[in-house]
């Protein structure tokens, strides 16, 4: 309402100024030289008022021309904001594929150099595509310094797909003297660890792990119990005398996860200490879900003490959880004691079978 009350008094000034003009007997006189023109006072003013409005919208028309290049440069950075997004979204959605299209076309439009080739190798990597991956490292590295950690990272992700996993360890080692806290690099070093199965490494690299925060509570418990075990294992098969040292070294929360109270158990049963272990396997599945590792580790105790009917049952609710060689071993000897040979001959070749 306000503004179009504003138009309306400016249209009234507009016609009693016109009308003032035409009716004021005054004139103009415009000499150059000696030429000279004469015009009546409302015509030199409404020729004055055009030749603004003209110069008016010739710089506004030029301005506008001035503004093209800047708004063609924010509509290209949109539709790359717009591609790194749906690159971003493949990445969540573990399409590398397509993630790698998306970051290889920002590439080629120079947009986030190197980070875009680089990310480009990560997905190819993901995706199994080697060549494709040395191809965007070897693009990437001249942009950056040789020392740059992004190439090195890109390097060890080259090796890592190739399943070099001894390649990816050596780097990993030279490059922590350089960047000792890189979660990066830690992270990668996790993961070759498992591969090689080097239990005894990985449980040493626990503690920096949860001090950097590089996984999640679950990923940790985890990967704890899974190096815990392993380390567990792997002493029992070629240094039993240390299993004693490793289990005493185990987080008490960590002692009673069935996977690896089975596995100490194992120890014991050697051992003969056939009371200790199954009050240790009793433990773990009183406070968690029994495993078919910790049923058949108590399955391998109630045989040892003859309590066939105990033995049998455990190794049959192991093996209703995952078909294992143990348990079947554990069941066809328990057919042995019944007398049931026939039954003791198809268990043990099951056994036999998964082995």
């Amino acid at each position: 309402m306000k503004r179009f009350l504003w138009v309306l008094a400016l249209l009234v000034i507009a016609v009693l100024v016109g009308v003032g003009l035409i009716e004021l007997p005054g004139y103009v006189l415009v000499q150059v030289n000696l030429n000279s023109v004469a015009m009546p006072l409302w015509l030199a003013v409404l020729g004055i008022l055009v030749i603004f409005l003209i110069l008016f919208a010739l710089l506004r028309f030029w301005a506008t021309i001035m503004k093209v290049p800047s708004l063609l440069r924010k509509m290209k950075k949109r539709r790359q904001m717009q591609r790194l997004q749906s690159a971003l979204e493949s990445l969540l959605n573990t399409d590398w594929l397509q993630a790698e299209q998306h970051f290889k076309k920002l590439a080629k439009n120079q947009f986030l150099l190197p980070h875009s080739q680089l990310l480009a190798a990560s997905c190819a990597a993901k995706a199994g595509r080697v060549h494709a991956q040395e191809h965007y490292v070897k693009t990437a590295q001249p942009i950056l310094p040789q020392d740059n950690l992004l190439v090195e990272l890109a390097k060890l992700d080259l090796f890592a797909s190739e399943e070099n996993w001894k390649a990816v360890l050596a780097q990993i080692q030279k490059l922590k003297q350089q960047y000792p806290n890189h979660s990066g690099l830690l992270r990668r070093e996790i993961m070759a660890l498992q591969q090689l199965k080097a239990w005894t490494e990985l449980c040493a690299l626990l503690a920096e792990s949860k001090q950097a925060q590089i996984l999640s509570e679950t990923e940790y418990n985890k990967l704890a119990i899974k190096a815990y075990q392993g380390s567990l294992k792997k002493a029992l098969r070629y240094s039993p005398q240390a299993m004693d040292v490793i289990w005493e070294s185990i987080p008490e929360q960590y002692q009673l996860e069935p996977s690896v109270a089975a596995a100490y158990a194992k120890h014991l049963l050697k051992a003969q200490h056939y009371e200790q272990a199954e009050q240790l396997l009793n433990q773990a599945i009183e406070l968690h879900t029994a495993s078919a590792e910790s049923l058949h580790s108590l399955a391998q105790i109630c045989l040892s003490n003859r309590a066939y009917e105990k033995a049998k049952r455990y190794a049959e609710q192991s093996l209703s959880m995952k078909p294992n060689a143990a348990a079947y071993s554990i069941l066809a000897q328990v057919y042995e004691q019944e007398g049931d040979v026939q039954k003791a001959l198809k268990t043990y070749r099951q056994a036999s079978m998964l082995l």
